[in-house]
């Protein structure tokens, strides 16, 4: 089971990868697409991934608002109460797709691709299973 679950847009890969690998080198345990292969059922294995994560950060950019396989996915994390949104600097709550656009919504704002400030969120909200 992994720690953390990564939703964004392919276009968005290089930034997802960037925050896999920062989150990994914390000794956090990431799921995000990369193990999916040609015939596997793509639907049910991310949605049990995205069930079996303690939380889900949701990559918000302009690509991503615009994906449906992203807004699903944040919609079924906000469900779970799991919800971990992060926004590109630029991009505003009138952006994001709603429910998600409520201004009461937390997120963690992304500048320049530096995702230090996630770290502190995610270990209010989350237990790793690793040795740090």
């Amino acid at each position: 089971m992994a720690d953390v679950f990564i939703s964004y847009a392919k276009t968005d890969r290089p930034l997802a990868l960037k925050l896999a690998a920062m989150l990994e080198a914390e000794g956090w345990k990431v799921w995000w697409d990369t193990s999916l292969t040609i015939g596997d059922d793509f639907r049910n294995e991310i949605m049990t991934e995205l069930g079996r994560a303690r939380a889900v950060v949701v990559i918000w950019t302009d690509a991503s608002i615009k994906s449906d396989w992203v807004r699903s996915e944040a919609g079924r994390a906000q469900a779970d109460r799991k919800l971990i949104p992060v926004k590109l600097e630029h991009l505003t709550y009138k952006d994001l797709p709603p429910p998600l656009s409520w201004p009461t919504l937390f997120s963690v704002i992304v500048s320049a691709g530096c995702f230090a400030f996630l770290f502190p969120v995610l270990r209010a909200g989350v237990r790793t299973n690793t040795k740090r």
